[in-house]
This record gives C-alpha cells, structure tokens and sequence, in this order.
C-alpha cells in the first residue's frame, strides 16, 4: 500500500511541476520578463481622484528608481493632465499598490491613463533606457490603462 501511495505523490508532484511557474522557479526567469502595472480602482478624494495600481514584479531584479510619465485623457479624447510618478521601491518577487493622489482632477474625468514613457529607471543600481518594454498593463477600473 505504501508504495501506491508513493506513486501517486510522485505522479501528483510531476503534474503540478508544470502549472508551478516562474514565480516557484526563480533561478530561470522567462524569456521576456514583465512587470505588470494594474489600475485596480479609481476613487473620489478630497477634491481630486486616487489612483490604486497595483505592482507586480516577478522578475529576479529590484527597481530603485521607475519613474513614469502618465497622461489622462477625458472621454472626449483631450488630455486633462500630466503627471511623472515613482513607482519605487519595487522589490524582485513582490507585489505591491501604490496610490497616486490626483488633485483637481475627478474621477469621472478619466476615461483612459496613458503610460506615455519610463523617464528613468535603475534596477539593482544600473540604469535601463528601455523600461517601457518591460512592462505590461491593465485595468480593472472604470477608465482603461494602455501603453
């Protein structure tokens, strides 16, 4: 009996080796590894609207410095505002929210944040010139997230 039930935790433990991912496995990052950037919600405050995005960095390295440049536009399609925001710290195998306080402009004002560019970003102290291509976004929000 001992020895079925050894097989099936071999049998077990080969199957679910596969759906582990990377994450399990951090000696091999992926071939193209992503930080994924998330705008989980939007939310009236203060005069302005708070920005909850959530920061998930599944890569090996952590950033220092991941400072972005985020356009809003309104349903019309016009930009209503500007803003250069540091994500960091982002460590390697976390995930984080930040929030981003945006004054003066309403929630109900945002139908899509662009992010525009990655106007500098270190990660484990060297600097990267193409951090934009690390990342991947998304929305749970109202308004969309694009890149």
């Amino acid at each position: 009996m001992r020895k079925g039930v050894l097989s099936l935790c071999v049998l077990a433990a080969g199957l679910a080796a596969p759906l582990s991912g990377w994450a399990a496995d951090t000696a091999t990052p992926p071939a193209n590894p992503t930080i994924s950037f998330e705008l989980n919600k939007l939310e009236t405050h203060e005069g302005g609207c708070r920005a909850y995005i959530v920061v998930d960095n599944p890569t090996n390295a952590t950033f220092q410095s991941f400072n972005m440049e985020l356009y809003f536009f309104g349903t019309d399609g016009i930009i209503n505002g500007q803003v250069l925001f540091n994500f960091a710290p982002i460590r390697a195998h976390a995930r984080n929210v930040k929030g981003l306080y945006l004054e003066h402009l309403p929630c109900d004002a945002i139908a899509t944040i662009l992010a525009n560019d990655v106007q500098e970003c270190k990660m484990d102290n060297v600097e990267n010139s193409d951090c934009l291509s690390l990342l991947t976004v998304s929305s749970r929000a109202s308004a969309k997230f694009s890149k």
